[in-house]
């Protein structure tokens, strides 16, 4: 059995149609349930920062979540995730239809393997692509 790592820290979701970024928050909060999980914080503040120039909405949210062996792990699959695990098919169509970027800032912890380690996440998703096609590019990775 894999060990659970521990991660914490932001998560930004950008988009120009604000019902994505519900939908955004609608998938982690179904996905929550599984085993390996991200769960977003309730003080969502609006997001001021360069991304705003490409995007008319961004939020930003604290979060904390598990990954198994790390938690790079869950921001890889989180587009599988949703294909497979969320059925409403209004959140896929929607999210293939529209472009978004989601910026994970956080640290990452599991102590039986000796993994710590910080990390900047974007994942970028063009409209009219697959979920799947979401590309995943690692700003900073910093061991501690």
């Amino acid at each position: 059995m894999a060990n659970i790592s521990d991660a914490h820290g932001k998560i930004s979701l950008y988009s120009n149609d604000i019902k994505v970024i519900e939908s955004l928050e609608k998938a982690y909060y179904h996905l929550k349930d599984l085993c390996y999980f991200t769960v977003l914080s309730d003080d969502k503040i609006k997001a001021d920062d360069y991304f705003m120039n490409d995007f008319k909405y961004g939020f930003k949210y604290s979060f904390y979540g598990a990954g198994r062996w790390s938690y790079d792990i869950n921001i890889e699959n989180f587009g599988k995730w949703i294909e497979k695990d969320i059925e409403d098919k209004d959140i896929k169509n929607l999210l293939i239809a529209n472009d978004y970027l989601i910026i994970y800032d956080y640290e990452d912890i599991e102590t039986s393997e000796d993994i710590h380690y910080k990390a900047k996440v974007q994942v970028i998703h063009n409209s009219g692509h697959p979920i799947l096609d979401q590309k995943v590019q690692y700003i900073e990775y910093h061991d501690c």
